[in-house]
């Protein structure tokens, strides 16, 4: 059964949903330097048992910054 009992996608549906695929990209791809470095055991690890670890250093050796931080923030909320 379908809703309204019509197959037709209404347009302004078709359009918001390609928004929000690309924003989803978008925020992804962002947060990619984050999610890899989160998903890699040892560096955590080493992060966890190294108090020296900063922004500056995460930006330096993983290309971490306060973009990524806040772009997986956003990606995280934005799939909730």
């Amino acid at each position: 059964m379908s809703l309204y009992r019509t197959d037709d996608v209404p347009q302004d549906m078709v359009d918001r949903r390609v928004e929000v695929v690309a924003r989803l990209k978008a925020l992804e791809d962002a947060a990619a330097p984050l999610v890899t470095f989160l998903q890699n055991a040892n560096a955590v690890q080493e992060l966890r048992a190294d108090k020296q670890y900063n922004l500056q250093m995460l930006n330096d050796r993983y290309q971490i910054g306060p973009d990524q931080i806040e772009a997986l923030y956003q990606y995280a909320k934005f799939q909730f």
